[in-house]
């Protein structure tokens, strides 16, 4: 277990009490990740709708974003809504997250 997964574990029980329609599930390897719905709001405060995702840990956590998933499959897997073949979210581009991440992030502010 490194040091990168072990930051991710530690933040769960954290994130699930911000956020109470998250879960901790475990996956086939043991890995723990979180599970649930998330309400995603525009830049006007307006609930733009509920998500069923799931956040699970990347190899450089917390100096890079988490692997984020939506699986409930409101949004097309397409580049143009971006969802990327693996079907991971992209977030935003590569260079925001290096600056978001610099001094590293939590899954609650994630």
């Amino acid at each position: 277990m490194t040091e990168s997964y072990k930051t991710f574990e530690g933040q769960l029980s954290t994130a699930i009490k911000y956020y109470p329609n998250l879960r901790i599930k475990e996956n086939e390897q043991g890995l723990k990740y979180l599970h649930g719905t998330v309400d995603v709001f525009d830049s006007g405060g307006i609930n733009a709708g509920s998500f069923l995702i799931e956040i699970h840990h990347k190899e450089g956590f917390p100096y890079c974003f988490p692997k984020l998933y939506e699986v409930g499959g409101e949004i097309p897997q397409e580049a143009d809504y971006h969802k990327n073949p693996d079907g991971t979210c992209c977030i935003t581009v590569y260079p925001v997250e290096i600056l978001e991440c610099k001094n590293g992030i939590n899954l609650t502010r994630y």
